[in-house]
């Protein structure tokens, strides 16, 4: 089994490769990459299999968004034997070693890294939205509506990202500031397990 190297494979082939080469090559990527391949051939969906740098980066996308997907329905029945806030926690800690893996991370480590990012963002919106909406009665709609709008803050933080990455000349780099928002959602998890406790006692 070889390591996953869309670009390392696709060069190797040229650009004049047909769709049938592609997928041999592929054959002996890891299992899920080769999966993926299989499915496709099978389909006859030979067009999506990637044969340039930007079709391998859509397929990683791609993957990021099936794993997002997952990671949903594994959240959901987790939180039968796990308390919401430690799954809060746990992902939004994870999520800031993955942003340190895609600012330190070499090769295919770094983009396993932003793809698992992905995975630990399924949890967190709905999960702050309903500790957000506890306890607040009559102003739960209005509540609501101001959490439902903060989701611009994500636009503000992908234009500071942007600065990071034009001021440090790396985009490496401002991966830290992803990095700083998830610590403070991990810092809201420890805020409501500290609040519970004082609740339930």
């Amino acid at each position: 089994m070889v390591q996953l190297n869309f670009d390392g494979v696709l060069a190797s082939l040229g650009d004049s490769a047909s769709a049938d080469a592609v997928v041999n090559a592929l054959r002996g990527v890891e299992p899920v990459a080769a999966a993926f391949y299989n499915c496709c051939e099978w389909l006859g969906l030979d067009d999506l299999l990637p044969r340039t740098a930007e079709q391998a980066a859509a397929t990683y996308y791609i993957m990021s968004l099936i794993l997002f997907v997952t990671m949903r329905f594994v959240c959901t029945a987790m939180m039968k034997y796990v308390k919401a806030y430690k799954l809060l926690i746990g992902l939004a800690l994870l999520a800031v070693m993955c942003c340190l893996g895609a600012m330190f991370g070499k090769g295919s480590f770094g983009v396993y890294c932003l793809m698992g990012i992905s995975g630990c963002m399924s949890l967190m919106f709905p999960t702050i939205y309903g500790f957000g909406l506890t306890g607040l009665g009559d102003d739960t709609k209005i509540g609501g509506s101001f959490m439902v709008m903060a989701i611009a803050g994500a636009a503000v933080l992908t234009q500071i990202q942007g600065i990071v990455s034009d001021q440090t000349g790396s985009i490496m780099a401002a991966y830290a500031v992803p990095a700083v928002a998830f610590a403070v959602i991990a810092y809201y998890g420890f805020f409501i397990a500290r609040k519970q406790e004082l609740t339930t006692k």
